[in-house]
């Protein structure tokens, strides 16, 4: 009998104490309490020369920032903060208590729509995708908390160029990428590309004349890793304009941060590519944009 009551005691100082831990871990996550934290915010940087015959102009900083940030599987509203000046200022967030997912994205551009219900963010034919950062924050918020946080936003996405090694015609006109499953759309919270058809179009008439210029296509980067075929084409400068040359590359495939990079004959019969990623990223805006 006695042995029962020991085992009894026991049982009971075990379950006090896992009672007494569990009434901290409450009071500890109390949702009415709240930290003040500051992120420093800084983008991975872009370096590189531009070997091609082009006018260009120095990668600036990014000019737009949203951050997002989500509790228990919804977004806090109070803490959604969209900027269009000094994107990368330092960002002070007064956050409840739990466990918080982050979301930060910084672009060139405020033209982006979003979408919180499915956490996705997308650009379309008229303001096309361009250098896009990311980055997903994960913290625990309590009274030890640090104060202040840095994150780093990576680049998230991959770019496609086709350098045309000989000379564009004397009557060109306007360019057309046609990407039926490229990536416009970017999940955050996988930060993997959603696809859906992308169609751009650029005046190329300044590329008359010159060779090894190139058409450039970004893109976010899907699971697969491929956003299967794209056709460009080139057309003249005529009141109703006229296929100058047309080219579709089959299955190009895509690497986060890199580019997939084509080069060959685009006017000439008998057109062919050779194909290989780069990951210099020429320090340079794209000048097709």
């Amino acid at each position: 009998m006695m042995k029962h009551k020991i085992h009894f005691f026991v049982v009971s100082a075990v379950v006090l104490l896992m009672t007494a831990c569990d009434s901290q871990n409450v009071t500890s996550l109390d949702p009415s309490k709240t930290r003040e934290i500051t992120f420093s915010m800084e983008t991975i940087q872009l370096s590189g020369s531009t070997p091609m015959k082009a006018p260009t102009r120095a990668i600036s900083a990014p000019t737009y920032l949203l951050v997002l940030d989500e509790l228990n599987g919804s977004i806090v509203s109070a803490n959604t903060v969209e900027r269009s000046v000094d994107a990368l200022t330092p960002l002070t967030l007064n956050l409840t208590y739990g466990d918080h997912t982050l979301y930060f994205l910084a672009c060139k551009n405020s033209y982006a729509s979003f979408n919180t219900t499915d956490m996705t963010v997308s650009w379309d034919a008229d303001h096309k995708l361009n250098y896009v950062w990311v980055a997903k924050k994960v913290i625990h918020v309590d009274e030890s908390t640090a104060a202040a946080e840095a994150v780093t936003l990576d680049l998230a996405v991959a770019q496609v160029q086709v350098q045309c090694n000989d000379a564009f015609p004397a009557n060109t006109g306007n360019m057309r990428i046609q990407a039926p499953t490229a990536c416009w759309t970017l999940n955050l919270r996988t930060l993997q590309g959603v696809a859906g058809e992308v169609v751009s179009t650029a005046n190329a008439s300044t590329f008359a004349g010159q060779t090894g210029m190139a058409l450039a296509l970004f893109t976010f980067v899907p699971a697969s890793g491929n956003i299967g075929d794209m056709t460009l084409t080139v057309y003249n400068n005529a009141a109703t304009p006229q296929a100058l040359a047309t080219h579709t590359l089959e299955d190009v495939p895509v690497k986060l941060g890199y580019i997939s990079h084509y080069t060959g004959l685009f006017f000439s019969r008998g057109q062919s590519f050779s194909f290989s990623y780069e990951n210099d990223w020429k320090g340079v805006d794209e000048y097709t944009y």
